[in-house]
């Protein structure tokens, strides 16, 4: 439990939750009703729910919708390049908590074009969705594509997140990288770009901060190896078990896994934690550091 793994009686103050095989599979947005309510309990009992996600802000903000999340309910998108806060508006639904980490993509996109004069570029515009020089195949980018007239849009303005597409373009993933950026590859054939130092984890201390929650009060459950450094950095960490083992081997608990409502079992024991008497409903252990 988790006032065996910190100070006695001491609650979990914050609790990030990663949306992608946790609360939903990979690419949806039903979140199960156990965990609804999981959540609607760990809110209700004070704690803070701040769902992160790689997708972009207009991927997160059904899901966020689904739990209802509103105003004081922050989310951490495109991979830690957006902090914001849902408003439970539709015509508004989201407001920035922190100003987005925004980066310069033309070096990047000059590097991906010199080696594949026909790659496909992507921008994203928080919210909206994707402007992209040429339409990138379904699947690829979450959310609405907008195509520009004069690709040079793409770089005009700095963005908190790019994209590039083209058969075999991870292999260039060094050269992009050397611009200046943090990148990821997503199969074979593209890129994701986000600026230097970018990270989830990194938005989820900034606010931590900001909301002036000491460490200790903090929790995170994930389950995929991006999720590795916010768990690392929080003071109680939960894995769920179809994890990759050097996943959770950071794990304080291991929660069952997506299809066995496993994050559900372990927000109900954040919101349990709160109280003076506790049953050992989750085996805690000994966690790499």
């Amino acid at each position: 439990m988790l006032n065996h793994l910190g100070s006695p009686g001491r609650p979990v103050r914050v609790v990030f939750v990663n949306i992608d095989g946790v609360i939903v599979p990979d690419c949806g947005n039903l979140v199960p009703d156990l965990t609804r309510r999981a959540i609607a309990g760990a809110r209700a009992r004070g704690i803070k729910v701040v769902l992160t996600s790689d997708r972009p802000v207009a991927g997160t903000l059904p899901v966020g919708e689904q739990l209802r999340l509103g105003r004081g309910d922050a989310f951490i998108a495109s991979r830690g390049a957006v902090t914001a806060e849902f408003t439970g508006s539709g015509r508004r639904p989201f407001v920035m908590v922190d100003e987005p980490r925004v980066f310069d993509p033309k070096s990047a996109f000059v590097v991906a074009m010199a080696a594949y004069p026909e790659v496909r570029m992507a921008i994203e515009e928080p919210g909206k969705g994707w402007w992209v020089n040429h339409v990138f195949e379904p699947g690829l980018l979450t959310g609405r594509q907008m195509r520009v007239r004069n690709e040079k849009r793409l770089w005009d303005t700095p963005v908190t997140r790019a994209a590039v597409h083209a058969e075999g373009i991870v292999a260039l993933l060094p050269e992009i990288a050397a611009a200046g950026v943090t990148t990821r590859a997503v199969g074979a054939d593209m890129v994701d770009i986000v600026g230097a130092a970018v990270s989830t984890a990194g938005a989820a201390e900034a606010l931590r901060m900001k909301w002036g929650i000491p460490h200790q009060d903090t929790a995170a459950i994930g389950s995929q190896v991006d999720d590795t450094p916010l768990l690392t950095q929080v003071r109680h960490a939960a894995v769920l078990d179809d994890a990759a083992d050097e996943v959770k081997d950071l794990a304080d608990v291991i929660v069952p896994p997506l299809d066995l409502q496993g994050a559900a079992t372990f927000l109900d024991s954040l919101t349990l934690s709160t109280r003076p008497l506790l049953t050992e409903s989750l085996p805690t252990r000994p966690r790499a550091r």
